[in-house]
């Protein structure tokens, strides 16, 4: 597998896979309309390109055949001190091939081994859950959030 830093052209790309892998993923566990409106606060290409501006590093994942099958984005944290892992996302047709562990494994290369990595995951996605747990991480807290629009995020945050 490799690794391509994103730039930011690359943030309708980033939109346009989220919003094929989002309705795969999280159907079951949050409604249509709770993901639309995720969809456009934290995947719209002007808020990508905000991210990238303020620091956030996102990076493509590609498969062993070349062809992009996910996407991650990761930055530091000055409140919790260490570096969370904002964004995690592999098409599911790529999924059980250890790409999510690769990305994870290239984050910790970048930010240094022993830094603390942090990442909130909906408490509903019990496959992410095991496969985070499997890289290490640990649930440290429950957090449930107000986004609005009456939606909220139910999720787990996890440490490495």
């Amino acid at each position: 597998m490799k690794f391509r830093d994103c730039q930011p052209e690359d943030a309708e790309a980033i939109s346009e896979m989220a919003a094929r892998i989002w309705p795969q993923v999280y159907s079951e566990m949050i409604s249509v309309e709770q993901i639309e409106f995720m969809l456009k606060w934290m995947y719209s290409p002007e808020k990508i390109r905000e991210d990238l501006e303020r620091g956030v590093t996102y990076f493509f994942i590609e498969s062993e055949t070349g062809e992009t099958a996910g996407y991650a984005a990761f930055g530091e944290d000055s409140e919790d001190g260490g570096t969370w892992l904002h964004k995690l996302y592999v098409d599911p047709r790529f999924h059980r091939q250890g790409l999510a562990s690769g990305a994870i494994l290239e984050i910790r290369r970048r930010i240094g081994i022993d830094e603390k990595l942090w990442l909130r995951v909906n408490r509903g996605n019990t496959t992410a859950i095991a496969a985070y747990e499997k890289n290490g991480f640990s649930t440290v807290e429950e957090r449930c959030s107000g986004i609005g629009g009456g939606f909220v995020m139910d999720d787990f945050i996890m440490r490495l």
